[in-house]
């Protein structure tokens, strides 16, 4: 009798675990941070300045038009597209992307606009992004430039908005910066680990030494110059003072010239470096390739160790609010001072290890991954005022 009774006991528990509804899963933060971010409408300062400032050539005259998009984008495409333009279009909240190139970054940008648009109602527009690393002022010159007056100071501008993960200082008006393609895709195991590794790592076990690994600049990919970049400077300071820096090229441009710069500068190439081993040295060294470094200038931030980033013309969309001895060292565009400043950060030991924490800080404050999707619904809320479907 006993032995029924429980046998009907399991046999019901186990039908109602099979065919029950599976719990709700969690909600990921990012998500809930997210969606209290656009409930109310409230953003760092510097993120409303940045908008608004490369936005401003178009709150005047005629705004945006959707015509002269297309006018522009196919323009481009006849030139063999060299800007790897992209047009995106938001219909109801449906995100579709218009594009003559394979460029992988595309997916990436349209899979972080997806998710915004899943949680915040974004107007109907239409603009385009570049997938190129970066504009400079010659593509500008070359390619875009209008015979237009922006309104601002008497400057030429583009013709319409063109949205870039990165964009000389003093370009013409209407270069308007974005967060970078990994930005907007996400990358919580990275952060993860940073996390992790800040753990395995606190300021006082970490080494005294700056550390860096990348690719070769692709634009002077060649035997002749390729000594004549501030991210071969800092493998030649490595070279000759191992025990202060750890610098080395993990990888090479493709290029004619590839074999025997490999074979000629052999000493300047060494194995990858996981981001967690980046974390085990107290100093990183921030170099501009040709154009930002995305990924890494966003992670290091992150790092809890010493940033010492070079002066450059590149910036990137959050650059504005980014300060020299409060949350980097800054070092000479041909690294001239690198060696003055590593001695300085080993003798003002207390005030570097500040420094760090402060962009740590910064980072967590106004980088996470729901403060990148905030920018981009404040970036194309603010765009929509001045765009015309005509």
């Amino acid at each position: 009798m006993y032995f029924r009774k429980y046998y009907f006991i399991v046999l019901f528990s186990l039908f109602f675990f099979a065919f029950a509804p599976p719990a709700e899963s969690k909600e990921k933060p990012w998500k809930k941070e997210l969606r209290s971010l656009v409930k109310s409408a409230k953003a760092p300062e510097w993120m409303q300045q940045q908008i608004q400032e490369d936005l401003a050539p178009f709150t005047v005259g005629a705004g945006i038009k959707s015509k002269e998009l297309d006018k522009l984008l196919k323009e481009q495409e006849s030139l063999g597209n060299p800007l790897e333009l992209i047009k995106i279009s938001i219909r109801g909240g449906r995100v579709s992307v218009f594009s003559s190139t394979n460029n992988p970054r595309v997916s990436y940008v349209k899979d972080g606009l997806k998710r915004l648009a899943k949680i915040s109602s974004l107007p109907d527009v239409d603009f385009l992004i570049s997938m190129s690393d970066g504009i400079d002022n010659e593509s500008i010159a070359k390619h875009l430039i209008s015979s237009k007056k922006s309104g601002i100071k008497g400057r030429k501008k583009i013709a319409v908005p063109l949205f870039s993960f990165a964009k000389q200082k003093g370009a013409a008006n209407g270069v308007v910066l974005i967060p970078d393609f990994e930005a907007l895709v996400g990358s919580w195991g990275l952060e993860e680990g940073i996390a992790e590794a800040n753990k395995n790592y606190p300021w006082d076990q970490k080494g005294e030494s700056a550390v860096w690994r990348g690719p070769t600049k692709g634009d002077s990919n060649n035997v002749e110059d390729f000594l004549d970049t501030p991210r071969s400077t800092a493998v030649l300071f490595s070279l000759e003072y191992p025990e202060l820096i750890d610098a080395r090229f993990s990888s090479i441009s493709k290029s004619e010239s590839s074999e025997a710069i490999k074979e000629q500068y052999a000493d300047f190439f060494g194995e990858f470096l996981p981001v967690t081993s980046h974390l085990e040295h107290k100093y990183q060294l921030l170099i501009d390739g040709k154009t930002s470094a995305f990924s890494r200038a966003y992670w290091q931030l992150f790092s809890n160790s010493l940033i010492l980033k070079t002066d450059s013309d590149h910036v990137q969309w959050y650059y504005r609010e980014l300060k020299p001895f409060t949350h980097y060292i800054p070092l000479d565009s041909d690294l001239e001072n690198l060696l003055d400043m590593i001695d300085w950060a080993k003798e003002n030991d207390a005030e570097a290890e500040k420094i760090a924490n402060q962009a740590t800080d910064f980072a967590k404050e106004n980088l996470s991954y729901a403060r990148v999707l905030q920018y981009m619904d404040l970036l194309i809320k603010e765009y929509a005022k001045h765009y015309r479907m005509l």
